[in-house]
């Protein structure tokens, strides 16, 4: 029942059926006896869970009898975008960096978990924390949004429908770095993906400079560090994809300042994600699942090849620096989680030294 939960809950998110059943699957088959029947009832789950989503979401909207809507987080239709030898190397740099990234967020994450098992032992000092760290939060996202209420614009024409806020700004302008920060997740992530159209046919008119992403970026990757391990309910993989999204468009603006804004009818919107799917990879240490999630999310199969390049780097990377942090979780948590393979110290023990000569 727990694997078929969590299932249903990434295929509604991504419309990813498929996806979903792998991720259970992949999450919990080293430790888990799984059986055919038990993939086919997570996969009849995952089914069931996005095709009533599709049906709510098109009686909501109007659309009598229409399951086009079939994911709450969507990065759009990337069907007819073609596939260039430029997204390879993309994906290995994106790859690679994603990889630093979500290593070392591993790294300060547990060593701070460490420190709240160590001091956070009481419940009203765990409400306490998170009470402090929700306060934290709210006034930086209000300061940094303050220190940029100068670049307000007024939204292009012919963009698409994205909910901008206005934030202090006046007319029909509004404040891209608000945008991005009192969205919701899903019109952030809107927001990103719509930059490079925009960027494509006037740097003027891109939805969020440059220098937003940058600070976005920053502010969102520190707070998740510190944040991930409260006493609240939150997870880690909408602020993966947010952080992920973000290093692909700082990498797509590299681009464009090195060989001008042509360069994004090649890659554009696929090092967006990129960007997000080497994020995931790097921390979450997932593989085929991750890859299935995203060919269902964006319904390009062009975009598929560089997706699982950059899987692989991340994982790759990422696995020579440390464990994946649900590993870290596991062993914090002093869970007695029995494996697959004996640990390599533990290869040459011999059977007479765990034995006692006079058991009592």
């Amino acid at each position: 029942m727990i694997a078929a939960g969590a299932s249903a809950g990434v295929s509604t998110a991504f419309g990813a059926p498929i996806g979903g059943a792998l991720f259970s699957y992949e999450i919990s088959k080293p430790n888990t006896f799984w059986t055919f029947s038990m993939l086919w009832r997570v996969f009849a789950a995952c089914s069931i869970a996005t095709f009533l989503l599709g049906i709510y979401s098109s009686l909501w909207s109007g659309k009598t009898f229409s399951v086009d809507d079939t994911g709450a987080l969507k990065f759009g239709n990337l069907s007819d975008k073609e596939s260039s030898l430029l997204d390879l190397p993309a994906a290995i740099i994106i790859g690679i960096v994603c990889a630093l990234l979500g290593s070392f967020f591993i790294f300060v994450n547990i060593n701070l978990g460490i420190l709240r098992k160590k001091y956070i032992t009481k419940n009203w000092q765990k409400i306490s924390e998170a009470l402090f760290f929700a306060f934290i939060s709210s006034s930086l996202f209000f300061l940094v949004v303050i220190a940029r209420q100068d670049t307000c614009r007024a939204p292009a024409e012919g963009a698409p429908e994205i909910n901008l806020i206005k934030f202090r700004c006046e007319n029909d302008d509004f404040n891209p770095l608000a945008t991005l920060i009192f969205n919701t997740e899903g019109g952030t992530i809107r927001a990103l993906m719509a930059y490079p159209l925009e960027l494509q046919d006037d740097q003027s008119k891109s939805i969020v400079p440059v220098a937003d992403i940058v600070i976005y970026f920053a502010v969102w990757y520190c707070l998740t560090i510190i944040t991930y391990g409260v006493w609240v309910p939150a997870g880690l993989f909408l602020p993966g994809i947010l952080i992920g999204c973000s290093v692909g468009i700082i990498y797509m603006d590299i681009l464009v300042y090195g060989f001008g804004a042509n360069i994004l009818e090649i890659g554009g919107q696929s090092y967006i994600i990129i960007g997000a799917t080497a994020m995931l990879a790097s921390y979450c240490r997932l593989t085929y699942s991750l890859a299935v999630i995203m060919l269902e999310t964006t319904q390009s199969i062009n975009n598929f090849l560089p997706t699982v390049l950059t899987i692989a780097v991340a994982l790759c990377v990422s696995k020579s620096i440390n464990r994946s942090l649900y590993d870290y979780a596991i062993r914090m948590k002093q869970m007695p989680l029995l494996r697959n393979h004996m640990p390599a110290q533990n290869c040459n023990i011999r059977v007479k030294e765990v034995l006692e000569k006079n058991p009592q």
